[in-house]
This record gives C-alpha cells, structure tokens and sequence, in this order.
C-alpha cells in the first residue's frame, strides 16, 4: 500500500514516504548528484546503493549493453561470453547484490580432465563430484602426498576468513606451493594449468593470497555460469536500478573536476564522479593488467568433454591453457547436432590473429583430438585482469575527495571485490 506524502514546510525535515523507500530531504540540502562511469560491477553496485539512499545517479558506458568485462554476445546463433569467465557462487559480495537464486544458474563439475602427452586424467572433489575419487586417487597428476596435502589445503583455509587471508606472508603463488611440499610434477601438471586460467599467467608469480582465497571459495561454493550468459549478472543488476538514468553508446574522454567530458563534445558536471575505468598514466599501462585471448569454435557432436568441466593442457610450451564446452550448460534448438568449445589463450606468442586462430587448430588437433572445427569468434582482451602487487581485501578513500577511480584493482581482481569496492565507494560518498 503506497502511503500520503507527508511534507512540513520551514527549517523542518521534509519526509518523503514511498512504497520503496525513505529519502530524507532539508531545506539546505538538494539531491546529491552522482556520474559513474562505467556498467561494470562496481559501477553498477555502487549505482546501486547511491540510488536507494536517494542519489541522483548516471551512468555514462560507452558499449550499447553493461557488463564491462563482464559481458555476453549472440554470435552465428550462440550465446559468447567475452572471455571465458565463471562465477563463484561463495562469493560473499556477489551474493549479497545479486541475487543469485533468481539466476538460473548451470553449474560445473568440481572436477577438471587433464590433457597430456596423448592421455586424459579426471581429478575433482570426490565429496562434490560422483565417480571421481578413484579416478583422482590414482592419476599421474601427482603423488598420494600431493593429494593429501590438497586436502590440508583445504582444511588450512578453511580455518581464515577471508580477511585473515589477505593478511597472510605476501609471496608468489609458486614459492607457496613449493613451501606447502607439493611436488613439481603437480604444479606443473595441475597447479600451473589451473590456476595459470585463473590468473591469467602460467609462472604463478600471482600473490598466494590470491590462490588461498580463490581456492576457498571454489571449496567452499561452486563455479557457475548463468544461463544465456556471466553477462546476466550486469543485466540482472540493472533490471533492479529503475531510478538510475543510463546513457549507453556514451564513450567518455576525460572526468575534471567533479565533470565528465563526453566525446560526443558534451559535459555534465555532478557533485561526486565515480570513474570505473581510470587511464593509468595518461594511458592504459598494459604492463598494470593481464591479458588473454578466447576463441570459439563449433564442431558436429558429440563433444570431446561430456560432463561440464573445464579441460586443463599440461602440455609444456603450448598456447591454449584451457578448453571448455558452453554447449554442455545450454544448447539452442537450431544447434542440436553441434557443439560450441571456448578456447583460452594466454599469450599469442607475436602471432596474429590469422596465425593465432591456425595455430590453435593444431593444437587442438594434436592435444586434444579435434578437428573439422568451424571456427565462430575470436576475443582479444588486453585488459582482462588487474596485477595486483600486494592483494588486500578492504580500500578506504580520503575524507574530501569528490572524484574516485574504482574498481577491483584497488583490492583484488575478482567479482567479490568489484562488488565490494562499488559498496564502500557509495557508503563513503553517502557518509
């Protein structure tokens, strides 16, 4: 039932009483105004929690759909993610924005098939994943003492927060392995092709932070893909942000002085500007980010991999890290007969694109065993993950600042800590 509106004129407070919420109004104190640029998590969160207080808030994102790196593309009759991506559904800021139940959701395996020098190996979770325990008890991934120690891995994170996590010895994921007394031939037959996807880079030189907290939330969740896409999660964002006006195909040059210069020549001048997409340096410093290549292809069924589970290459010196079939989540009816693999590259090795894509096919034929592949699309994202030198796991921002750069860079790179910064960005700028 939608109450009166009560107003009081004067030095009294003005309430204004809705349905949906309480804005509280004085005589000396307009509606803020906020600009964000950028409709990626952050932006989209932050929009989020300004607009429900009250704020008058903007969105300027110069792609005709939001998402940012997060984003979902109908190409030849499929669904393309930008890079293939999953969520952690134990993400705790993820699920406290979006809600994830009304997502629906395809689950993967907590399991992974091996590739190498001609064979296949499964590993997983066997308390997650039926039939896998002898598989994963006997394969050549590792010794019986690497496996055991994965499982006192996962005990040892499981008794920190994931605050304690982040203030834990900062040092290379490798050294941390090595320390921990996982042998070499489970780094690099496990270790480095997993979490190499993850974090973009085969070496592991990413913090150990980062791989304890990545490691407890894949034990203490599970990784997912929405249906139609990981772009659902910026859609389903915005479908709730009814008030927050956005302006798509709106690229912008510059942010000055609490002012966001369009490249269409116009200007709009806001009392705080949140910019999600800050040029380092006068411009986007790659050696700051790290990058990767996804290309998918289509072949006639049925698929290499049946089960959705990722396909790991531990292959030594080869450009694909990892494979995995979208088709085993969701499959449109005019492709019955065919399936769609995504393709992760980490690096092109100086190919282009034309050498790249002919390169992956060979691989992919010589590691994998697939051929008559027609290929479908091919991403390059530069920047696709932030280096993070010393991850964290909170961000605080200056008293009088009235312009921020966010994102999850100023943290970790991950969508918990997208969500999170957009959260402390908007409670700061409210405060």
């Amino acid at each position: 039932m939608f109450l009166p509106q009560i107003k009081q004129c004067g030095a009294m407070t003005v309430f204004l009483v809705t349905q949906h919420k309480l804005k509280l109004i004085t005589n000396n104190m307009t509606q803020i105004k906020v600009g964000i640029v950028g409709a990626g998590l952050s932006g989209l969160v932050a929009a989020k929690e300004l607009s429900k207080k009250g704020a008058d808030v903007t969105v300027y994102e110069k792609l005709s759909v939001p998402g940012g790196r997060m984003r979902t593309e109908n190409v030849g009759g499929w669904n393309l993610d930008v890079g293939f991506q999953v969520l952690l559904t134990a993400y705790p800021y993820l699920q406290k924005h979006i809600n994830l139940s009304e997502l629906n959701l395809h689950k993967l395996e907590a399991a992974a098939t091996i590739f190498r020098s001609g064979k296949t190996t499964a590993v997983g979770d066997p308390f997650r994943t039926r039939n896998i325990f002898w598989k994963t008890l006997f394969s050549d991934i590792g010794s019986i003492k690497d496996k055991w120690l994965i499982f006192k891995l996962k005990r040892f994170v499981d008794r920190y927060s994931i605050d304690e996590l982040f203030e834990l010895e900062n040092m290379s994921s490798i050294k941390f392995l090595y320390n921990y007394g996982f042998s070499e031939r489970i780094i690099d037959r496990f270790f480095k092709p997993f979490f190499g996807g993850i974090f973009l880079e085969n070496e592991l030189t990413t913090s150990a932070r980062i791989l304890l907290f990545v490691f407890k939330m894949f034990s203490n969740g599970s990784a997912a893909i929405p249906e139609n896409g990981i772009g659902e999660l910026a859609s389903k964002l915005v479908k709730d942000l009814e008030e927050v006006s956005f302006h798509y195909n709106s690229e912008v040059e510059k942010v000055l002085d609490e002012t966001i210069y369009l490249k269409n020549s116009s200007e709009v001048s806001f009392d705080y500007v949140i910019n999600t997409i800050p040029n380092y340096e006068e411009s986007q410093n790659k050696s700051l980010w790290e990058g990767c290549y996804c290309i998918y292809f289509e072949h006639v069924s049925p698929r290499l991999i049946t089960p959705a589970r990722i396909g790991l290459n531990a292959n030594q010196n080869r450009l694909i890290n990892n494979i995995f079939y979208p088709s085993s989540l969701e499959k449109p009816e005019s492709k019955k007969d065919k399936e769609l693999v995504s393709v992760t590259v980490l690096s092109s090795k100086g190919l282009d694109e034309k050498g790249l894509i002919t390169k992956v096919k060979e691989e992919l034929n010589s590691d994998f065993s697939l051929d008559n592949l027609n290929f479908i699309q091919l991403y390059h994202i530069p920047y696709a993950l932030p280096k993070s030198g010393i991850p964290k796991n909170n961000v605080s921002f200056q008293e009088n600042t009235k312009t921020f750069e966010v994102g999850d860079f100023l943290m970790n790179g991950s969508q918990n800590a997208a969500c999170k910064v957009g959260e402390i960005v908007a409670k700061h700028i409210l405060k």
